[in-house]
């Protein structure tokens, strides 16, 4: 079993850092690597097949549904569910869906999961580190 504290510290960190560096490249970098990303048919699939991967090892390694743990657990199917997302939608789909979302008239969502998911990043970094 991977250890809770050891996902906790690593998932923490790495949504700090990429959340924070999301809301600081968000008007000027975020909308060209977003656009080339969906465009680009074999890096979505190879990116579609790492997330899966670390889905299923977060889902099958660490299936713990008491505590705080549990939160690690559900990011696990999370991961696996943005996996399959990304590999089965079709590119004009997804392309229209980021538009909306991230720069269309919901940016607002965009926004307000990008500060909910630093929220449970800094949930994560203080259980992992034992500061709470």
């Amino acid at each position: 079993m991977i250890s809770s504290i050891f996902l906790a510290r690593v998932f923490g960190v790495y949504i700090l850092l990429a959340d924070i560096s999301f809301l600081i490249m968000r008007k000027n970098l975020l909308p060209q690597f977003i656009e080339r990303f969906i465009d680009n048919l074999s890096l979505r699939y190879t990116a579609a097949m790492f997330i899966m991967l670390l889905g299923l090892v977060i889902v099958f390694g660490h299936n713990v549904w008491q505590g705080w743990p549990l939160v690690i657990t559900i990011m696990g199917y999370i991961i696996l569910m943005k996996g399959l997302v990304l590999f089965w939608l079709p590119t004009r789909e997804a392309r229209r869906f980021i538009r909306r979302v991230a720069f269309g008239k919901c940016k607002f969502i965009f926004t307000a999961g990008i500060l909910v998911s630093i929220l449970l990043g800094l949930y994560l970094v203080l259980q992992g580190f034992y500061l709470i």
